[in-house]
């Protein structure tokens, strides 16, 4: 999201369409306010996407986020299989996989990737990229961001006409919800206010929680099952 839309989000839940109560510059500060919050809040900042070429029959590669300092809190968060290098929304999502599996319950070992793992310094894609997905000149889109204790860098300028380049676009919409919240501290209604608090909170946990502690795919066999059938003496089974 831009700043325009942001403003335009929240000065519709304001009731105020036309910007007769709120500036804005007002909206502005609160945005850029908003983005440090979040940043500390969920610790995910500085996002960054790094393509990898891939190479025919090849199944791991060089993560490219993984470099020395600080970078190497870099977290991994979504890889995406590219076709050709001309049109982004055919992107195609992978599936987070545990790479003990990988030739073990998966039987393709070549062709269209649709997994990969992050694992050891290094991306791995499964199937292998076939023939066809080098000729397609396939390649990977590797989306992550930096993770800890956030501590700014830009310059005052930067952070308030770039602000939302240092968040993930997936916080965004709770960015939305802080500017909200900040009118109507301004405006003096503290309960409408502290239940934007809530949906910022929410909404920026919620997202922080896919992005650290996104689930692998259910393809994993490494884990025990959700529900454990117990056999009993002289009892049938029970879940």
């Amino acid at each position: 999201m831009t700043r325009l839309q942001i403003r335009t989000e929240a000065r519709t839940l304001l009731r105020d369409t036309n910007g007769m109560v709120f500036s804005d510059a007002f909206l502005n500060s609160a945005i850029s306010m908003g983005v440090l919050s979040t940043e500390l809040l969920t610790g995910c900042y500085e996002p960054t996407t790094t393509a990898i070429t891939l190479s025919l029959n090849r199944m791991e590669y060089d993560n490219p986020l993984n470099t020395s300092g600080v970078d190497n809190q870099l977290k991994v968060y979504s890889v995406y299989y590219l076709a050709d290098n001309t049109n982004i929304d055919d992107a195609k999502g992978l599936a987070r996989i545990h790479p003990i599996i990988v030739g073990q319950e998966l039987g393709v070992t070549t062709g269209e990737p649709s997994f990969y793992y992050d694992f050891g310094g290094k991306i791995g894609v499964y199937p292998a990229p076939s023939a066809a997905v080098i000729s397609a000149t396939g390649k990977l889109l590797v989306k992550g961001c930096k993770m800890g204790e956030y501590i700014p860098t830009a310059s005052d300028a930067d952070m308030v006409t770039n602000c939302l380049t240092y968040l993930p676009t997936e916080f965004h919409r709770s960015i939305v919800y802080y500017a909200v919240m900040s009118a109507y501290i301004k405006d003096g209604k503290h309960s409408q206010a502290g239940m934007y608090y809530s949906k910022w909170v929410n909404e920026a946990w919620a997202w922080r929680q896919m992005i650290v502690e996104r689930p692998i795919d259910t393809l994993d066999k490494t884990r025990f099952p959700d529900r454990v059938v117990v056999n009993q003496p002289n009892q049938p089974a029970s879940e």
